[in-house]
């Protein structure tokens, strides 16, 4: 669940468009609920409050971006649920209110039908289906929430056929109560890694473009020994390194090792790219701009 701090917003920014003839005041706004209905391209309600959706508004969903509201909020039913599209399901939308009109436009919007999750160990792995806590899960399909793989908390890949039972895992999808299933977008698997594929993966990446501060964490896997890493724009690859660190291996995890890059008075790029000099391996990862 997303907390703002929408309160002080309300209070102290008030954004202020001039005109040649008119002063229009607009106010921030923040709405997480439930979809209640989805109108034509543009309307969207949420607990039945009615947002403007103009063209080109970025919807997105926990691992898919670029949606419509006709399209695919309220396309065909997803897997396991019979409702069309994510009606029902949970938005998180940000915009302006005209101060004028009363009217609600959305500048962004996150959907997803559930925020379901679940952490625990597997406890299954009959006929391909894993199941945690008893639970089988599902990977999903669907182009609007896609499964994004297997991945360890390292950030690379966790190879599905090292996942046994009593892995610890955590999982995040959607319940089905037709299926008895949690459909995932994405698994957490801890400590499962390829020891024979090098491999970088990026857990979070965040900066602050007002003092020129960046945050980069991740994990390198299938390595051996101490790793050397080089940071990124990844709009310019082969441009000027940010920063560069050494790790070592984990003596108590052999094959892997962590990092945290910390650069300051850098400019903030949109995307990262981490590359293992030492072992060669890269992997990007776009910026939380704080």
């Amino acid at each position: 669940m997303k907390i703002s701090t929408l309160t002080a917003t309300v209070i102290t920014a008030i954004g202020i468009i001039f005109t040649a003839d008119t002063v229009e005041a607009q106010t921030p706004f923040e709405i997480e609920g439930p979809i209640t209905r989805i109108q034509g391209q543009r309307n969207l309600y949420v607990m039945g409050v009615h947002i403007r959706v103009p063209n080109g508004t970025p919807i997105s969903s926990p691992s898919a971006t670029g949606l419509s509201l006709k399209d695919d909020l309220k396309g065909d039913p997803l897997p396991g649920r019979p409702q069309k599209g994510f009606l029902k399901g949970t938005a998180i939308v940000i915009g302006t209110i005209d101060d004028v009109t009363g009217v609600l436009t959305a500048d962004d919007v996150f959907t997803e039908p559930a925020e379901n999750v679940l952490v625990g160990t597997v406890s299954d792995v009959t006929g391909g289906v894993i199941s945690v806590n008893g639970l089988p899960t599902v990977a999903l399909q669907d182009v609007r929430i896609p499964f994004a793989g297997y991945m360890n908390n390292f950030g690379t890949p966790a190879p599905v056929e090292l996942i046994t039972v009593g892995t610890p895992v955590g999982v995040e999808g959607y319940y089905s109560t037709s299926d008895k299933a949690l459909y995932m977008f994405l698994m957490e698997v801890e400590g499962v890694f390829d020891p024979n594929v090098p491999a970088v993966g990026i857990t979070r990446a965040q900066g602050r473009t007002d003092q020129g501060k960046l945050e980069v964490r991740g994990g390198v896997t299938g390595i051996t020994g101490p790793q050397t890493l080089e940071l990124r724009d990844a709009a310019n690859p082969n441009g000027p390194v940010i920063d560069t660190l050494t790790v070592a291996e984990d003596p108590a995890i052999p094959g892997t090792a962590e990092f945290r890059f910390r650069p300051e008075g850098v400019v903030i790029p949109e995307e990262v790219l981490v590359t293992n000099t030492t072992t060669p391996s890269t992997a990007t990862f776009p910026v939380v701009i704080q």
